[in-house]
């Protein structure tokens, strides 16, 4: 009898569905989100979600019409969740955050109103994951990041998710997901910061129509919750030296009459902050492991002169771009590197006295940095081609 009543449970468990499932169906599946400002003033919120078999294929809310690789849609409230609540209630199906892949932040809206609200809104929502990537597009570039169709057959959150990932793998970039960006902001003697994107026109290889492209580069710098300006070119480049990315970038330094192009193999960054009667100073140490990737100078790369003349170069080329970072920060009043957070680790009685006044420190602090550079192979053609 006990076993006849086991098996009855095991069965009606069989035939019985999870009580809070949601049908695909019925679930609108957001790739991006994008937080602008509305011209009332209010925080505006630009969404998109991927088409699915069932979903209406009307124009009505998409872009590029019954074509496009997404629907799109907008809305503004004084809130982030009321913005969202008034978008949903006019759609058939439930928005569904779970696979959101970016958060672009528009300039116009975190310089002005800030990432406070932004932050209390995705520590609140726990649909939206911790690995979701944060953007900010430069100013007159938001209305296009989540507008734009680019006729690729993807939706721009996985597009910009497929980029990020492959500049990851071969280039420098100052990129934060949503969990890195909470911390930072949180975090005492640090500043936040995300990677830039913008869109641009690109000739064809006809040369007879433009097409457009997604760039992911520069860096958006925050002081507290409001966004302060940006490290571009050089500057970021020097803001990636000091986290230890790089790995797989391109450096080309000028040898000669020509260009030498360095591929970065290994990159290893140590920050030491000291006092120094008095004085603060933080101690940048950075090794390089380089490999030749491309030469258009007549060198014998064999010669350990020439070697010991390249690892210079690029030696003082990565310091001054550090430099460059750096004073940059300063003028922006931005720590984004962190400078007080170290100070704060290894001399905490100290930073009480000083964290809350800490820029009128923190333009002050000399920064030493020391480079070594290393090139490990310099590959089968130990001497270029004569022209």
């Amino acid at each position: 009898m006990k076993k006849m009543i086991v098996l009855l449970i095991i069965i009606s468990f069989t035939f019985m569905g999870c009580w809070d499932s949601v049908e695909t169906e019925e679930l609108g599946v957001v790739t991006a989100i994008g937080l602008g400002i509305s011209e009332s003033n209010n925080i505006r919120v630009i969404i998109q979600e991927i088409p699915h078999k069932k979903q209406t294929t009307s124009n009505e809310g998409s872009a590029g019409g019954n074509k496009s690789s997404f629907y799109m849609y907008d809305g503004s409230g004084p809130t982030i969740s009321e913005a969202i609540q008034r978008m949903s209630a006019n759609e058939h199906h439930r928005l569904y955050f779970a696979h959101t892949k970016v958060i672009i932040l528009d300039e116009a809206l975190v310089s002005t109103k800030g990432i406070k609200p932004i932050i209390d809104f995705f520590e609140r929502t726990p649909e939206v994951r911790l690995s979701t990537w944060i953007l900010t597009s430069p100013m007159n570039q938001f209305d296009k990041m989540l507008s734009k169709d680019v006729g690729i057959g993807i939706d721009t959150g996985s597009m910009l998710e497929e980029t990020i990932h492959n500049k990851r793998q071969n280039s420098i970039l100052t990129i934060s997901d949503l969990k890195d960006f909470v911390e930072m902001f949180n975090k005492s003697g640090s500043e936040a910061y995300s990677s830039g994107v913008s869109i641009k026109s690109q000739n064809s290889a006809d040369n007879q129509a433009s097409k457009e492209k997604f760039y992911v580069k520069d860096t958006a710098v925050f002081k507290g919750d409001k966004m302060v300006g940006w490290l571009t070119d050089e500057e970021y480049m020097g803001f990636s030296w000091i986290n230890g990315d790089g790995k797989g970038a391109i450096m080309n330094i000028p040898l000669g009459d020509g260009v030498l192009s360095l591929r970065i193999v290994r990159i290893k960054s140590k920050l030491q902050p000291v006092i120094d009667d008095g004085e603060m100073k933080m101690n940048i140490d950075i090794e390089i492991i380089s490999n030749i990737q491309e030469s258009q100078v007549n060198y014998n790369f064999m010669n350990e002169d020439t070697i010991k003349k390249v690892e210079h170069l690029q030696n003082e080329k990565v310091k001054s771009q550090i430099t460059a970072a750096f004073e940059k920060s300063k003028r922006l009043n931005s720590d984004v590197f962190r400078v007080g957070s170290y100070f704060n680790m290894r001399y905490p009685d100290f930073w009480k006295g000083i964290q809350n006044n800490w820029y009128s420190y923190y333009s002050e602090v000399k920064v030493n940095i020391n480079v070594n550079s290393t090139v490990k192979d310099v590959g089968n053609v130990y001497k270029s081609l004569r022209r």
